[in-house]
């Protein structure tokens, strides 16, 4: 099982170093290298290199800076406008743009947009005799869908049977958008298209004295001018495509397993190619910092292991102190100033460190 994993890898790797590959393809391949390193990936740890090296090159891509005004999305439309009229838009989570009034029991309905499938809104007493309603107000905002999630299988006393949508209209009518019978064991999502409304009344009827909804979203555009585009600074903020995003998390992630966990001592290879590919592209600063941190963090923690738990080898802490000071040192001569921050806590943990070392280390 290992080897076909490993060959499974090989084959990402193989994807991922080839020109010309598409961007969509190209993320899918980071997010599958994205795991956690065992003992049996050891053998991996120069075509794990190998793709730190791929990272790097597509974390120093201008687009960093320069693509700022559009997402991946919107470039692939604006590619293919000169041969066909092509509009692609990204509708985003705007749930908080709405207003949520219930039937009953007003206090649950926070529920209903906590992110959570374990909490919901449950219809009350006064619901018995007469229809269980969410009403949905849309403000500064330009809704598509409207969606529901029900669980039957797991509120089995307070099933929903029927839900319908029905809009306001401007002249105080009302419109039918949506009705949908749900079988007893449904689980999911209930959508619908609630496009140029501004109010929808959901209307809920079941088997029993109430019912439950677990979770509500809204999904459309902000309206113009409530999301302002702010230009990205590379000196204290990350503005990633879609696939820099994905290699920035890979990078995370093999960065965080080489200078922390059990197998760290075995992964000095790794940890070099790190920081030789951090220090060597000015355009990664703030990945430098985030490594920076994981460095302090891991030789703090040695530090305390030799000094509270008896442990006698001192080479894996030494090499940690040895690879802090190389990245202040490339810090301070690429900027003009070193972290003043970084430099305390490692002189605090060699100060540490020498008061119960050995004299021969």
């Amino acid at each position: 099982m290992v080897q076909h994993f490993h060959a499974f890898l090989y084959t990402i790797a193989v994807i991922l170093q080839s020109s010309g590959v598409d961007a969509r393809l190209r993320s899918l391949c980071f997010k599958a290298w994205t795991i956690q390193l065992t003992a049996h990936e050891q053998e991996l740890l120069i075509l794990t290199c190998n793709i730190l090296g791929t990272v790097g090159g597509v974390l120093s891509e201008p687009s960093i800076s320069e693509n700022w005004i559009t997402d991946s999305a919107d470039r692939s439309a604006l590619g293919q406008k000169g041969s066909e009229s092509v509009d692609v838009k990204e509708m985003r989570d705007i749930t908080k743009h709405a207003r949520l009034e219930a039937s009953s029991r007003q206090a649950m309905v926070v529920c209903l947009t906590d992110g959570s499938p374990e909490t919901f809104w449950e219809s009350g007493e006064e619901d018995k005799s007469r229809a269980r309603t969410i009403n949905v107000t849309f403000e500064n905002c330009s809704p598509i869908l409207l969606c529901l999630f029900i669980d039957n299988s797991r509120d089995e006393a307070c099933r929903t049977s029927q839900v319908s949508f029905r809009a306001a209209v401007t002249d105080g009518s009302r419109k039918d958008l949506m009705s949908k019978n749900l079988d007893q064991n449904f689980c999911g999502w209930v959508k619908c298209c609630v496009a140029s409304v501004t109010h929808v009344t959901i209307s809920l009827k079941g088997p029993h004295n109430a019912s439950r909804v677990r979770q509500l979203q809204v999904l459309g555009f902000l309206a113009e001018g409530s999301a302002e585009v702010i230009r990205p600074s590379a000196s204290h903020q990350l503005f990633f495509n879609n696939t820099q995003h994905d290699a920035f998390a890979l990078f995370q992630a093999i960065s965080a397993q080489a200078f922390s966990g059990e197998s760290c001592e075995q992964q000095d290879a790794l940890r070099e190619r790190v920081v030789d590919l951090l220090f060597s592209r000015v355009t990664l600063q703030p990945l430098q910092n985030y490594v920076c941190t994981q460095v302090e963090a891991a030789l703090e923690r040695e530090v305390e292991r030799l000094c509270c738990q008896g442990k006698r080898n001192y080479s894996y802490a030494v090499g940690l102190l040895a690879m802090a000071n190389r990245m202040c040192e490339t810090r301070a001569i690429g900027n003009g100033d070193c972290d003043v921050a970084a430099r305390h806590q490692v002189l605090q943990a060699a100060s540490k460190l020498l008061a119960f070392a050995p004299e021969v280390v």
